[in-house]
């Protein structure tokens, strides 16, 4: 399955999950509020909004990327277009 899911920034800093109701990424599992820790094997830091590792949704259509959860497991996705 591909899509592109959305992110955006808690209030401590951590990098949460959107998506909406029907979009490919609720269809395949994502929750609103999953917490992102890592992208690639890089940890997301205090520095994450400003680095460019923060750029990681908006890559090309097709690329993979690996990320990693608060709970220990990790989704692998592939980006897509998605409006």
């Amino acid at each position: 399955m591909e899509f592109k899911l959305k992110k955006r920034l808690g209030k401590n800093g951590k990098c949460k999950a959107l998506s909406a109701p029907g979009c490919p990424a609720a269809q395949t599992g994502w929750k609103e509020g999953d917490e992102i820790t890592a992208i690639n094997g890089q940890k997301i830091g205090p520095a994450y909004p400003c680095s460019p590792l923060s750029r990681w949704a908006g890559g090309p259509a097709g690329t993979e990327v690996t990320l990693s959860l608060a709970d220990g497991s990790t989704r692998k996705l592939k980006l897509a277009d998605y409006l």
